[in-house]
């Protein structure tokens, strides 16, 4: 039985004064009884630490670790290093999650799964809430369905808050969030994760309540976040290479399509920070090693005839997109 196993709650909080309280309340009121809330301050200068060292002296399930700021990757590895539960759990601290949340991912491991996940709802900044599926399917998928089906924008596969990991899987591999990259860790840390397991189980109910706020670490520089992404999709094709699954070839497409927007930002748009665009070339330089003989052809048509590399770009794009 996997209800009686405990579960490790990790949540990174950085001057979030404002919304972690509700956060905490929310993991504080789970129906699941071996819940260990592991809260990793990074190096907040609000109020933030006051605040979960206020819950921590009243719950014994809650664990704070105080670290100089070193940003999310950092923070979720210094707990998954902390973490004592079978199970090990993400929650972001400005969102917060149902009462079922933690039991609901618990069970999706009952069917024999190495990795369960749930929908979630989307909160606004205006209040609105945006149900990202239809609370019906229930079902389990096997490595190669989970690797092809990574971007799919149905099973929101790339985010770890809406999952539920096996804390010896991610100990044995010693899977990490990469913090040399900004933008996709997330999705990193998942397909890395996957890549050693054989099944994984998906209830679409919306157990987690994604705030989305005016500002947030998507307001990176854009040059900062296109090198980072530029990485994290450059890795993201080593660990799929081998694999029987289409993940390799939509990762490479994704690859080019975000060097051509670079190229074009950089080249063309006032709206572009140019500051980076060198960095962010050579960054193009060192990846094209890695790319198909089509995307070489659609590397060299960028530089030599702009405008019909753009195109056949959006036409592959298209092509993919209806598959």
């Amino acid at each position: 039985m996997c209800m009686n196993k405990k579960v490790s709650v990790i949540v990174p909080v950085y001057n979030l004064e404002s919304y972690i309280e509700r956060c905490l309340d929310s993991l504080l009121m789970q129906d699941y009884d071996d819940l260990e809330i592991i809260l990793v301050n990074d190096g907040s200068t609000d109020k933030s630490l006051e605040i979960i060292e206020k819950y921590a002296q009243q719950s014994e399930s809650i664990i704070v670790i105080n670290q100089k700021n070193s940003g999310v990757s950092s923070a979720r590895n210094a707990g998954i290093e902390k973490a004592t539960g079978f199970f090990i759990a993400f929650v972001d601290g400005d969102d917060y999650v149902d009462s079922d949340f933690i039991s609901t991912l618990v069970e999706g491991f009952e069917n024999g799964a190495e990795l369960s996940m749930v929908g979630y709802r989307i909160i606004k900044s205006d209040g609105i809430c945006q149900e990202t599926d239809d609370n019906t399917l229930r079902k389990s998928f096997s490595t190669v369905d989970l690797l092809d089906r990574i971007y799919d924008k149905k099973l929101y596969l790339g985010f770890s808050f809406n999952k539920c990991f096996l804390k010896d899987i991610i100990r044995t591999y010693n899977i990490k969030f990469d913090g040399s990259v900004k933008v996709l860790e997330d999705l990193l840390f998942c397909i890395e994760y996957i890549s050693h397991i054989q099944t994984g189980y998906y209830h679409s109910a919306s157990k987690y309540s994604y705030c989305m706020r005016t500002q947030s670490t998507l307001n990176t520089k854009k040059n900062l976040r296109d090198k980072t992404q530029i990485i994290a999709l450059q890795k993201i094709i080593d660990i799929a290479e081998g694999y029987p699954s289409t993940l390799e070839e939509l990762t490479r497409n994704r690859l080019m399509n975000l060097m051509i927007a670079v190229y074009y930002a950089g080249n063309f748009f006032d709206y572009y920070d140019k500051s980076g665009i060198n960095d962010l070339c050579d960054e193009i330089s060192k990846v094209k090693g890695k790319l198909t003989h089509k995307h070489k052809v659609m590397f060299f048509l960028m530089k030599k005839a702009p405008y019909l590399s753009y195109m056949a770009s959006r036409t592959n794009s298209l092509i993919w997109s209806k598959r």
